[in-house]
């Protein structure tokens, strides 16, 4: 769902949550570190970038807000998986 659709009640929510929500309205990044996001190559699985559509987070952004350590994961500089 694109921002936009949400409430607004939710966008200003989010947007108050985050420290780039530039990034949510532009939807090409996220709004947490502020790296550019490629939808296709960027994310683990399709729940990954189900989850990308529903807070903009990225890979990294969703591992760290869940809890999630991937231990043989490499990443380049920017968080992104590269493996």
């Amino acid at each position: 769902m694109p921002f936009s659709s949400k409430a607004p009640q939710i966008q200003s929510i989010m947007r108050a949550s985050v420290p780039f929500p530039q990034r949510l309205d532009a939807g090409d990044g996220c709004p947490i570190c502020d790296m550019s996001v490629n939808v296709a190559k960027d994310f683990r699985d399709d729940i990954s970038r189900k989850e990308f559509e529903i807070s903009r987070l990225c890979q990294r952004c969703q591992d760290n807000v869940f809890g999630i350590e991937i231990p043989d994961a490499e990443t380049c500089d920017a968080g992104h998986l590269t493996k």
